[in-house]
């Protein structure tokens, strides 16, 4: 594959081509490129790239965003391994802008299978508003991202369209949820270790009787209903658009664990990283039950409350090694200053969901 593998690789002359092949541009040139690192990108390497033309052209990006594969080859084998980079440019290229969510233009997107290199640039929404690292999502900003993301399941509740889609993750997949399973399980010690009073009480059991059993607890989620999950839909992957006056949207990003499953995988994702417990506790039900009347609104039938219920456990449970993998993989960078340090106990905390949700009930002892 014949594409930049880093971003000092790319070229104004490279980049120019791209750009007007992909109908950004029509006669300017990009005469330089100045890059800053992005924030976030435990999966790889995210950056910007700030444009300078040689003559004005309306519409043309004044800056983009580069995602690349991580630059460590043992971490890069392991995210490759599970599919990962492969994934994010084939959502990209398969479904483009008919997902039923807002996702960024693409400018080009490509994949190597040989040494698991990728690069996607894509379009920067950074004038779009985030909600800050770290804290919590208020209740409205999360309402319109579940009733949002309801929306996208129900365009394609068992859509037959997505089994032909081998590239999705899928949980149900034994050979897949063993091959996590032998991933992160070397490393649960290392985070038992490392996380030691972060961890809330009951979350080191319920990690460790989840390993070995992780594939038999994901073989439902392959049953129907299924449908298109993000796979890792939270507030640092999304952009909330306010242009419209008493209209929010979003702009989903960050689709490398793009997946068909049962439809919970989406929500418990985002209960496990959006809110402290206090906030969870006191408004997850609202948002539980405005999420299935945007389903049924949205023409879903057959899909009682409890079962969301049930699934929403299990897709807690499914969470758990990339919790687990993303913690080891950045611990050492946050645990360096105190800030990060925040950050990380932070994170341990709020995987108090699945002790509230009584997970352990449902992994085979």
């Amino acid at each position: 594959m014949d594409f930049p593998l880093t971003v000092d690789e790319i070229t104004p002359e490279w980049l120019t081509q791209v750009l007007r092949e992909s109908g950004a541009i029509r006669e300017a040139q990009v005469e330089s490129i100045e890059s800053e690192v992005l924030s976030g990108g435990a999966a790889g390497e995210v950056q910007r790239l700030n444009l300078a033309f040689d003559q004005s052209e309306e519409n043309a990006p004044s800056s983009i965003v580069a995602k690349l594969a991580h630059a460590d080859p043992e971490k890069r084998k392991a995210i490759d391994d599970l599919g990962l980079y492969e994934s994010e440019v084939n959502f990209f290229n398969y479904f483009g802008q008919n997902t039923g969510i807002r996702v960024p233009r693409t400018f080009f997107n490509n994949y190597d299978s040989e040494f698991g290199d990728t690069l996607i640039l894509l379009e920067d929404l950074g004038h779009l508003r985030m909600v800050e690292h770290g804290s919590d999502c208020s209740f409205e900003d999360a309402d319109v991202a579940l009733r949002t993301v309801a929306g996208m399941h129900a365009k394609w509740w068992n859509d037959d369209r997505l089994f032909g889609l081998d590239w999705l993750v899928d949980y149900s997949d034994s050979d897949f949820s063993n091959l996590v399973a032998e991933t992160y399980s070397p490393h649960i010690d290392s985070l038992i270790e490392v996380a030691g009073e972060y961890l809330p009480s009951g979350v080191e059991s319920i990690v460790r009787d989840l390993a070995p059993v992780f594939a038999d607890v994901m073989a439902s989620t392959g049953v129907h209903p299924v449908t298109l999950n993000h796979g890792d839909y939270k507030p640092a992957n999304l952009f909330f658009d306010d242009s419209s006056p008493g209209e929010k949207s979003i702009v989903a990003f960050d689709w490398q664990v793009v997946q068909r499953g049962r439809p919970a995988s989406d929500v418990a994702q985002f209960l496990i990283t959006s809110f402290d417990n206090d906030n969870r506790r006191r408004i997850e039900s609202k948002l539980i039950e405005n999420y299935y009347d945007s389903l049924t609104g949205n023409g879903v039938t057959g899909y009682s409350k409890s079962e969301l219920e049930f699934d929403i456990r299990i897709a807690l449970l499914s969470r758990i090694p990339f919790r687990v993998m993303g913690l080891m993989f950045t611990s050492e960078k946050l645990l360096s200053t105190p800030a990060g340090t925040r950050s990380f106990a932070s994170i341990c905390d709020r995987l108090q969901v699945l002790v509230d949700w009584n997970c352990d009930e449902v992994i085979p002892k």
